[in-house]
């Protein structure tokens, strides 16, 4: 994984999620191959996805000692976000064009987070968690540390 920038797995399991819901939204209702395309594009875009990529930046940008608790803090977060926003788009469903505007709706957070995740992902790639503690924090932090204080 460490050969090629995150930014650019990155960018292929966004991008390729935001082909799948293209195909979902604008594809010919009637059609196998729109189910069968959006599920098969979003499945592969499941694995270079953002959900896997807080598992690889949440440990690498904060320290030992704060590491558990940003990434859960990271997952709560997202976790809020989603149990709210699935309280709204079954009501949009009912509308006429619902779908359509639940998925651009969604289309919408996706090129969001291909550009957040692409344009300012940390260049972290191949580099021991030890130097990039001491470029953030200017120094390493350990457990040690936070006893003492």
């Amino acid at each position: 994984m460490d050969r090629v920038p995150y930014r650019v797995h990155f960018f292929v399991g966004a991008a390729l999620a935001i082909v799948a819901w293209l195909i979902l939204i604008f594809g010919p209702a009637d059609s196998a191959f729109t189910a069968f395309g959006y599920a098969i594009i979003w499945g592969i875009s499941a694995g270079p996805s953002a959900q896997a990529f807080y598992s690889v930046w949440a440990p690498e940008l904060f320290a030992a000692p704060y590491r558990a608790g940003a990434q859960g803090i990271i997952f709560f977060t997202v976790r809020v976000m989603s149990g709210l926003i699935s309280l709204i788009f079954p009501v949009i469903l009912k509308w006429n064009n619902g779908l359509l505007i639940d998925g651009l709706i969604l289309i919408g957070f996706l090129i969001v987070s291909l550009v957040v995740g692409t344009v300012w992902a940390p260049k972290t790639q191949g580099r021991p968690l030890r130097d990039i503690e001491v470029e953030r924090y200017g120094r390493v932090v350990s457990a040690k540390d936070e006893t003492r204080s």
